[in-house]
């Protein structure tokens, strides 16, 4: 910028500055994420609870699309889990009103921050 070239100093400043005030990415670590890029056997089965973050629907269906965190029993950070077209119609969730929040499911390796629900289960 312009004033850096005028004041080198406030760069020095500015970087300072940032130290206090960008979060610490340590206390950003997700720990049921860690366990599961750890894990080696795929697809992955686990079960808690599901809350809904986004979704689409049309004409005929409530839900074709889905996407929310779940949280997972023993892990303090949910995982974020999308659930695709074919999974939604092939379990009937695709016609309920609302997303259930108890379930179980089949999950494959993150894809684009988020694992694909391959199997769903209501608890």
């Amino acid at each position: 910028m312009w004033w850096q070239k005028i004041y080198p100093k406030v760069r020095v400043i500015q970087d300072v500055f940032s130290i206090f005030t960008t979060p610490n990415k340590t206390s950003e670590e997700n720990d049921a994420e860690n366990f599961l890029k750890e894990n080696t056997v795929w697809p992955f089965t686990t079960s808690g609870t599901f809350y809904l973050g986004e979704s689409i629907g049309d004409d005929e269906n409530e839900f074709i699309w889905a996407i929310g965190e779940l949280e997972m029993q023993n892990f303090k950070k949910p995982i974020m889990i999308e659930f695709g077209q074919e999974i939604l119609i092939s379990t009937g969730l695709n016609q309920n009103e609302e997303f259930p929040e108890k379930i179980k499911v089949e999950i494959n390796p993150t894809v684009n921050e988020s694992y694909e629900v391959i199997s769903v289960e209501l608890i």
